[in-house]
């Protein structure tokens, strides 16, 4: 499990600064032109690792390689709405059609 965030900073403008998480699973397909699209998003669940833990988090798979699967998802950690992971790291929540 994960530890809780800190409360975010304010500047004396109060502008919110967030803290900046590194999610240390994610990888990256080195052939965008073997990228294939799912033609509806599959629900699943993915592994989010972090220093301070991992969790799963429910996602939408949108995308794959045959080594990687990109997944569609919110986290507060994340700035980036979606990263690309290892297949280990990812379950389907949908069975089958």
């Amino acid at each position: 499990m994960i530890a809780e965030d800190p409360e975010p900073e304010s500047d004396q403008w109060g502008s919110v600064h967030h803290r900046s998480y590194k999610l240390l699973n994610q990888s990256w397909p080195p052939n965008a032109r073997t990228i294939r699209n799912a033609p509806t998003p599959i629900r699943v669940e993915a592994r989010l690792v972090w220093e301070d833990g991992q969790e799963w988090v429910p996602a939408h798979a949108t995308r794959w390689t045959r080594k990687y699967v990109f997944l569609s998802l919110w986290h507060r950690r994340l700035l980036i709405q979606g990263a690309w992971l290892d297949p280990v790291d990812v379950r389907r929540i949908d069975p089958p059609q």
